[in-house]
């Protein structure tokens, strides 16, 4: 038996883990891990790994800078982890395999959500996501953290046929009464059978379930019922079997993503936005963090999606609740693909975030190669090369700082400075005019009076 337990955040800047166990010869164990807790900042592991940036990371680990054993301040979260956004794109996978095998971080450390990085993985792998149709290695990560999904899930034996972990033949099952009491009974993170197979997209065993009695309205760990499954696999005919049922296409899980939103930051596939919508979903409804479905695809690229919410009217501009638009999150999560859409659309350059930063800043601190080529293209006159964030740091200080950049980013960066900072001749001189047409009307008087 092993007991392992890990301070919150809020009581302690460092995760105590404390595990308690008894060893094959039946002596007992205690063991004590003290973990750093650190912030989220532009260079920080976590950032880097977000992006998929194996150079960065492995700089990082090469040069001390950092301890495998840290964890995000505010989730608890490995750098691993994070890699589970970046295996949407080929390079992610890269990064899974260094944190993996060269800095050997433990995939089974618990967030302060309860969640690990094998289960998420796994979580992947049998749900057949985006990142397996695309082939970017899900199935060889997990092989390096697990072998067994039904174990670290805690599945019963229904759970196991809908997924195909165990062979046999669900319908046939379900007959018998002692499976049959199963169609409801949830896993150790509140998934039920059907909630497997509706993120999976298997509308046939879906079916299965709910004529033998499956409760498409319980609730995970997160709140998220059966239709932000179906969402979550882009399996339309899923989600319209569970509208046709009355699913609540307006319920929010804890974090307040209705499964619209869910589908925006999950994959690309667009078939299901107009079931939900025209269920009476709306496009740009908010989560908790005043997140839309436009920010989320951009925060994924999701071009797909991206561009349908963007043809329904979906707000191109609005902010979250640190101020970040999704243009803001397009650029600092490098998707290109739908920062390219964004500017096309005529997203607004002239903003700032909370923190006092311009796109200018997100550019330089996360912006891709090909992103800055993207920008060359925008109206760049509108920004300041030299407005200063809340630190009192500019964009060009911001790239400074930059861990390894690949080969021509800093001539694709000065060229962006260059394009800001320079002016057309015609453009100054109608500048003087309309400055000159100002004092002139400032220096007027009346001869009469």
């Amino acid at each position: 038996m092993q007991v392992s337990y890990t301070f919150p955040s809020w009581l302690l800047s460092k995760a105590v883990d404390l595990t308690v166990a008894m060893t094959y010869t039946n002596e007992p164990h205690l063991g004590l891990k003290v973990r750093d807790r650190i912030p989220n900042s532009d260079n920080s592991i976590f950032n880097l790994a977000r992006q998929g940036d194996l150079p960065g990371v492995s700089t990082l680990f090469e040069e001390r800078r950092i301890s495998p054993n840290v964890l995000n301040a505010s989730t608890g979260q490995t750098p691993l982890y994070l890699v589970r956004f970046a295996i949407e794109h080929p390079h992610g996978k890269d990064v899974a395999n260094f944190l993996l095998d060269v800095v050997k971080i433990d995939p089974f450390i618990v967030d302060d959500a309860g969640w690990t990085v094998a289960h998420s993985v796994s979580r992947r792998v049998i749900s057949k996501s985006r990142t397996d149709q695309l082939g970017y290695g899900s199935d060889e990560i997990f092989a390096k953290i697990a072998t067994d999904h039904a174990e670290i899930w805690g599945f019963t034996h229904i759970h196991n046929l809908v997924v195909e972990t165990h062979h046999g033949e669900l319908e046939s099952t379900l007959l018998k009464p002692h499976y049959r009491e199963q169609v409801n009974e949830t896993d150790t993170y509140g998934m039920t059978p059907l909630y497997w197979a509706c993120v999976r997209g298997d509308t046939q065993k879906a079916t299965i379930l709910l004529a033998a009695g499956a409760d498409e309205t319980i609730r995970n760990w997160e709140g998220q019922t059966a239709l932000h499954a179906a969402a979550e696999g882009g399996a339309a005919a899923c989600v319209e079997l569970l509208l046709r049922r009355g699913a609540d296409v307006d319920h929010k899980d804890k974090n307040g993503c209705t499964a619209l939103q869910t589908a925006a930051y999950s994959n690309d596939a667009i078939e299901i936005f107009d079931l939900l919508v025209n269920a009476g979903g709306s496009v740009d409804t908010e989560d908790n963090y005043g997140t839309t479905a436009l920010a989320s695809a951009a925060c994924l690229d999701h071009p797909r999606v991206a561009r349908w919410l963007l043809e329904r009217g979906a707000d191109i501009e609005r902010p979250d609740f640190l101020g970040c638009t999704p243009l803001y999150e397009a650029v600092r999560y490098c998707s290109d693909d739908v920062t390219k859409i964004l500017l096309e659309r005529g997203a607004a350059l002239d903003f700032r975030i909370a923190n006092g930063r311009s796109i200018l800043h997100a550019i330089a601190i996360s912006g891709t190669l090909k992103c800055m080529e993207i920008f060359l293209d925008a109206p760049l006159s509108i920004l300041d090369a030299e407005w200063q964030d809340n630190t009192g740091s500019t964009a060009r200080d911001l790239f400074k700082t930059r861990l390894p950049k690949p080969e021509g980013m800093q001539e694709a960066f000065l060229r962006l400075l260059d394009k800001i900072q320079q002016r057309k001749p015609d453009e100054e001189e109608e500048e003087e005019e309309e400055e000159e047409e100002e004092e002139e009307e400032d220096n007027f008087f009346d001869a009469n009076e």
